[in-house]
């Protein structure tokens, strides 16, 4: 029940941009960028409503605010704060596109890898380490990342630069601080020996 209780405040951000996203829709006015937060609210809500039941949870609220803000950050300022300047793009839009393409072909391959085991704070359920794991250790942060950078090259401004590094700032250190928590399982030491990489295959 407390597993679940959590799952619903989790994931009430993904309520409220599905909401948003219908609004958007009706008025004609959705586009590939809302239509894919949309989508993966309706994937985070499907996949909580499933998932595993953590055997062990974090109780550092240090941890708990990173995991929040990281949350609610993406409803508040991707819906109300960020700002698509008009023909302020960086590259040609064949690669803003391709960017995104491949931020989303990476997601949901690291969510389907996941399966059940979505989390939101640090918490220990089944360790996965096929499919996208294999290749990274936070597969669905690496596509956050490149979303993150597709959005900012078709609307780059001061602000929205500002805004999309903090956003990145908190997936990276979220995935920090799950590697924190997990540390002290002796499967995942393993784990972090035979795939290295945080992020990015051979890289970091």
């Amino acid at each position: 029940f407390v597993d679940k209780f959590l799952g619903l405040f989790a994931i009430a951000p993904a309520f409220y941009n599905l909401y948003l996203f219908w609004g958007l829709v009706q008025a004609g006015e959705a586009d590939i960028y809302r239509t894919a937060i949309a989508a993966g609210a309706l994937i985070i809500i499907v996949s909580v409503a499933i998932r595993r039941v953590a055997t062990r949870v974090s109780l550092n609220p240090f941890f708990w605010f990173v995991t929040g803000a990281r949350n609610y950050w993406a409803t508040i300022v991707l819906n109300y704060v960020y700002v698509f300047p008009i023909n302020n793009l960086l590259v040609p839009t064949q690669i803003t596109h391709t960017l995104f393409f491949v931020a989303i072909a990476i997601i949901i391959y690291s969510r389907v890898s996941l399966g059940r085991n979505l989390g939101f704070v640090p918490a220990r359920r089944e360790l996965v380490t096929t499919g996208a794991y294999s290749y990274v250790r936070h597969p669905i942060h690496t596509g956050e990342l490149l979303f993150f950078l597709s959005y900012l090259l078709v609307g780059f401004s001061v602000l929205n630069w500002s805004l999309l590094l903090l956003g990145a700032g908190f997936v990276i250190w979220k995935s920090l601080i799950e590697e924190s928590f997990l540390k002290d399982d002796a499967d995942y030491r393993e784990y972090c020996k035979k795939v290295p990489y945080r992020w990015i295959p051979g890289v970091i």
